[in-house]
């Protein structure tokens, strides 16, 4: 009899049997980061060139452009090299209206096409450009203003004057060439900027 609550010893183990249920919400941790990787990839690539046909002027293709890559391009400098490409090529052979503005806007190619990628993408990963240099603000972040204004009709001249003071501010920091221009922007680069955002059908 003396030996009886002997049996009763492995009731008390028991919990320890549950404690790998202590772990399982772990497993599901890694579906938090899943929808990172394909930020812009839900939007087909014809509802994109699509998209963009319909924002630029109704000249400006006469071809169909081919900008499916457009939503999981996040440097703007590659993607505005290719945007002017579209442009040109789509243009068959004619000078439009946006070949002339795209020709002459410099730095704030970037914003122009930051302004299309964020209008017909679903849920395009923010944009990439290199570290600023001391004293200057990121140049991704200000871009982003400048799409975010001319998206929402409101305060372009104040992102504009952001986006002009800290271009300046890279190119006298000697980071022109960090950003595929040669120079500080100048006068004419806004002012064509500014007339693209007017020709845009939005």
């Amino acid at each position: 009899k003396a030996a009886e609550p002997k049996a009763a010893e492995p009731k008390a183990a028991e919990p320890k049997a549950a404690e790998p249920q202590a772990t399982e919400p772990k497993a599901a941790e890694p579906q938090a980061t899943e929808p990172k990787p394909e930020p812009g990839a839900e939007v087909p690539a014809a509802d994109v060139s699509a998209c963009v046909q319909r924002w630029l002027p109704e000249d400006t293709f006469r071809k169909e452009p081919s900008l499916g890559g457009m939503c999981e391009e996040s440097d703007p400098r590659k993607g505005a090299l290719e945007l002017k490409k579209q442009i040109i090529l789509g243009a068959g052979g004619k000078t439009t209206q946006v070949m002339r503005f795209v020709s002459r806007m410099g730095w704030y190619e970037m914003a122009t096409y930051a302004t299309l990628r964020d209008a017909c993408c679903s849920s395009p990963a923010p944009i990439y450009l290199p570290q600023p240099a001391p004293r200057c603000k990121p140049m991704a972040e200000v871009v982003a203003g400048v799409s975010k204004a001319v998206r929402d009709r409101s305060g372009l001249e104040a992102a504009l004057d952001a986006f002009a003071k800290n271009a300046m501010c890279e190119a006298g920091a000697g980071k022109a060439g960090a950003y595929w221009m040669r120079r500080s922007p100048g006068g004419q680069e806004r002012g064509s900027f500014e007339a693209w955002v007017k020709a845009l059908r939005r």
